[in-house]
């Protein structure tokens, strides 16, 4: 087999696996994030535009992380709610319900997420359907528009 044969097997094989992600994000540009997260440590800098710390964890929370590791109680290693763990969203309804003047009823009117990202995705995702007008207001992350279909 020559070199030449391999590499239209490979095309195939890449055509394939493009075939498999959804179509929504084929051309999907690197995110602005791919070239910021390199400018910090070219110029030895604090990466804070994703929550990159440059310290370690207090001591009295790296023993208290052990502390749970070690415990027995198998229900501390389970995963959580995926609409956040039951006592933060408890938590969230009561510091904000008196805002609303009502009850927030914490089971079914807050969703807690891993950020902004994938709070919007999960919005998108949810509300958006093919061919819905999405207006937005500048200054937005690309990322987004592939999401909306844009």
């Amino acid at each position: 087999m020559t070199s030449s044969d391999d590499s239209s097997k490979m095309k195939t094989s890449n055509e394939k696996s493009n075939n498999l992600l959804a179509k929504r994000y084929i051309g999907l540009e690197k995110s602005i994030w791919t070239e910021l997260n390199v400018l910090p440590i070219v110029h030895k800098a604090i990466n804070l535009g994703q929550g990159f710390i440059d310290y370690a964890p207090p001591y009295y929370f790296i023993d208290l992380y052990k502390e749970t590791l070690d415990d027995p109680n198998i229900f501390l290693h389970q995963y959580t709610r995926e609409m956040g763990h039951r006592r933060l969203v408890e938590a969230i309804s009561n510091v904000y319900s008196p805002y609303f003047n009502r009850k927030i009823d914490p089971l079914t009117e807050i969703l807690v997420t891993d950020g902004a990202t994938q709070s919007l995705f999960n919005c998108i995702h949810s509300f958006i359907n093919p061919d819905d007008e999405v207006k937005y207001l500048s200054s937005f992350l690309q990322y987004f528009l592939k999401l909306m279909n844009a």
